[in-house]
């Protein structure tokens, strides 16, 4: 963690650590963290945090593709389908 503008602790993982008590279970074990740990470790533990969230970030963001183009493929199907329902023009006799 280079910091040196942004945060006035950035430079301090356990002042990183605790801005995380927001994010709930995560945030609760980094916070226990901080008195048995070392600041490389919860460093560490930061850095992989916010890799495993961009990779779930990367991860939804593929299916929400994935689930459009399948949206797109079955609206072109339908719009090529010959309508299953036909008007019937009854006259009066």
């Amino acid at each position: 963690m280079s910091g040196s503008s942004e945060h006035p602790g950035a430079d301090d993982p356990f002042w990183a650590a605790s801005q995380l008590g927001q994010f709930g279970a995560l945030g609760s074990i980094l916070l226990g963290l901080q008195s048995s740990a070392s600041p490389d470790a919860v460093e560490h533990l930061l850095n992989a945090a916010s890799e495993l969230i961009a990779a779930a970030r990367a991860a939804l963001d593929a299916a929400d593709a994935v689930v459009e183009s399948q949206r797109e493929a079955h609206a072109r199907r339908a719009a090529a389908r010959a309508p299953r329902v036909e008007r019937i023009h009854v006259r009066d006799a």
